[in-house]
């Protein structure tokens, strides 16, 4: 759905605007190349990075003036070998298994990667829509490859990423041409039990609101989850069924 800005949703001079709408980009979507711009050039700017290979689905987060803040793909592990993988000895679902004690099957896992966000802090709001619309689109486990400083805003989030492996750039054609100095910076892949996650995010978006009596900042993420998780239903062949129904209900650590 198109954002058609409206003046009066500007936000005072010196405050950024607040991250509300997510949604899913296609390969054939009229905005896919922008999207794909915005990735390629906050790379270049990070790790001096040529990215040019971009996820079949890209995830674009835009602010209440409409404009691009975050952008993140994924790939389903069910439809083709995840770019992960080149770090890996074994199929992700067995090395998961193996790390965790619990058992996994392909076509719940998901990679994320082209993650890219405007502005310092924009993580955050990033990783909550993206882990609510994980949620909503019944994937079980999300894969990826991320450095220290990335892996740092998750565990803040109450996501805790568990190690699979060392992101080791000679597995990686050309790596040093299309990455840039992005290896320099220890990369390592990782994984998250979604459902997990998102009891884990909940339980922190309360804890805020409490503390810090945010209600508008609080009422952004309330609309910021509820249209990721209405973007997650909205894609096509879910891999497995769960529970939640509701978008913005508690989860109890038994149902997890």
């Amino acid at each position: 759905m198109p954002i058609n800005p409206a003046i009066n949703n500007r936000p005072p001079p010196g405050r950024r605007p607040i991250p509300i709408h997510f949604a899913a980009v296609a390969a054939n979507d009229a905005q896919r190349h922008t999207v794909e711009h915005f990735i390629h050039q906050q790379f270049a700017r990070s790790y001096d990075a040529d990215i040019r290979q971009f996820m079949p689905t890209l995830l674009a987060q835009r602010n209440t003036c409409g404009q691009l803040s975050a952008v993140v793909g994924i790939r389903s592990a069910a439809n083709e070998k995840l770019f992960l993988e080149n770090y890996l000895d074994q199929p992700v679902e067995h090395v998961i298994t193996q790390r965790t004690g619990r058992t996994v099957t392909r076509n719940k896992v998901v990679e994320i990667g082209n993650l890219a966000v405007a502005h310092a802090g924009g993580a955050h709001w990033l990783i909550m829509a993206l882990s609510v619309f994980l949620y909503a689109a019944e994937y079980e486990w999300a894969v990826f490859t991320a450095v220290p400083r990335l892996l740092s805003t998750f565990r803040k989030l109450g996501l805790n990423p568990e190690p699979l492996a060392i992101a080791d750039k000679s597995r990686i054609t050309d790596a040093d041409q299309q990455w840039g100095s992005y290896y320099a910076n220890n990369p390592i892949a990782v994984s998250i039990h979604i459902r997990r996650g998102v009891a884990a995010l909940q339980a922190a978006l309360l804890l805020e609101q409490f503390q810090h009596n945010t209600q508008q900042r609080y009422q952004s993420q309330q609309q910021l989850w509820n249209n990721a998780y209405a973007a997650g239903k909205s894609i096509e062949t879910p891999p497995l069924q769960l529970a939640l129904e509701e978008p913005y209900q508690t989860l109890h650590a038994g149902a997890l």
